[in-house]
């Protein structure tokens, strides 16, 4: 019974396809949200986990390397850790966007 049930959907759908593909692109993120999904799912565990260790490093203070440094010259390798994680992000966002660009910008 369920497979019949599913046919009979596959039917109605393709009985109205141009609905059904007027539904899914009204549904479907745009180009730059797709890229942002290819980035995450290709990069957010790297990031996940370099993250907190990054940020444990920063607040330690026993650390012989970062536990010496006064506050105010914490707060530049802070700035300088981020812009270069930042710089990362965006240098493999790009090189995924011109990888995919093809695919991303096609309309089907």
């Amino acid at each position: 019974l369920a497979s019949f049930s599913l046919l009979l959907m596959g039917v109605y759908a393709f009985a109205q396809y141009g609905r059904t593909i007027g539904f899914l692109r009204e549904v479907s993120p745009t180009p730059g949200w797709c890229c942002l999904i290819l980035w995450i799912r290709q990069f957010g565990a790297v990031l996940g986990a370099a993250m907190p260790l990054v940020l444990h490093a920063l607040l330690q203070p026993g650390l012989p390397w970062l536990g010496a440094l006064d506050v105010q010259l914490l707060v530049p390798v802070a700035l300088c850790s981020g812009g270069v994680v930042g710089l990362m992000c965006s240098w493999s966002l790009d090189a995924i966007w011109q990888e995919r660009r093809e695919h991303l910008e096609s309309d089907y």
